[in-house]
């Protein structure tokens, strides 16, 4: 179980250094986006993660 949460957290690290190259080809307006969807990204995980512990 946790093994899958960390396989799952380390994706998203790979997709974030994929991105992070990306904007620095881009410029500031793929940075805001970014940003905004990594919150979104990890609220949804946390969420995840709480309603899997309460079940």
């Amino acid at each position: 179980m946790k093994d899958n949460v960390w396989h799952r957290i380390m994706k998203l690290f790979l997709y974030w250094s994929f991105l992070g190259i990306i904007t620095t080809f881009h410029g500031t307006f793929f940075i805001v986006i970014t940003i905004v969807l990594g919150f979104i990204i990890i609220g949804l995980t946390i969420k995840q993660l709480f309603l899997k512990r309460k079940n």
